[in-house]
């Protein structure tokens, strides 16, 4: 992704259509496999590999132990402010 884009992502990610349906599918997805998990009582460790900006991360780091990996030193920016 161009590094300026993240700026703009960060700013209309948390209302911006595209981004608020594809975090509802993957807190569904992620919710839905943790619940068939055989040990439930068992923190998960969740990996959000391409993070971008930070807010699926936050999402996801209710659910368990979330770590995120992303490429950019821009974008790493955005995520070391949760």
């Amino acid at each position: 992704m161009k590094e300026e884009i993240y700026e703009l992502m960060s700013a209309i990610e948390p209302t911006y259509w595209w981004y608020v349906a594809r975090r509802q599918i993957i807190m569904t997805q992620v919710e839905r496999l943790l619940r068939a998990r055989r040990d439930p009582s068992v923190r998960p460790c969740i990996l959000d590999y391409g993070c971008g900006t930070r807010l699926n991360l936050m999402r996801l780091a209710t659910l368990g132990d979330a770590y995120g990996l992303v490429m950019s030193e821009r974008a790493v920016a955005f995520c070391v402010q949760l």
